[in-house]
């Protein structure tokens, strides 16, 4: 069994990023497989950016945790809207990280992964409230 953790910032886990980016209910994520799992956080990215979904088929499953943690902490940041994203590759998501990130002065932000890159997003002093519209869920980050 999966615990899920919708305060968890950036999402460690596919269950996790399904719920906090809002794509799935935390009732839905109890009856859905693994694979279930990632099949819908590949077809949701592939929805969401640029990059196919045979580019999401070829991470493993940290990998695209990894990319759909940066999705979501850059809308909730409000880095770009959703419908910017949608026009973007995660490589463009990935540098616009990092031009959001440059004020931190962290040495060598290109050597890190995607998951990383969203977590140092998540770690500034003043907390995000984040509200998504879809389903009235806030969250404290």
């Amino acid at each position: 069994m999966t615990t899920i953790n919708t305060n968890e910032w950036p999402p460690s886990n596919l269950s996790n990023l399904l719920v906090v980016a809002d794509w799935k209910r935390v009732d839905e994520i109890g009856n859905m497989t693994d694979e279930d799992k990632r099949n819908t956080c590949i077809f949701e990215m592939s929805n969401r950016t640029r990059n196919t979904k045979g580019y999401y088929q070829a991470l493993n499953d940290q990998q695209l945790v990894g990319n759909g943690a940066l999705y979501a902490v850059m809308r909730v940041k409000g880095w770009r809207t959703a419908a910017e994203m949608k026009n973007l590759t995660m490589e463009d998501l990935r540098e616009t990280a990092i031009v959001n990130l440059n004020y931190k002065r962290i040495p060598n932000m290109q050597s890190y992964s995607n998951f990383e890159l969203a977590s140092w997003a998540c770690c500034d002093d003043m907390p995000m409230v984040v509200n998504f519209s879809e389903s009235n869920k806030t969250f404290v980050i």
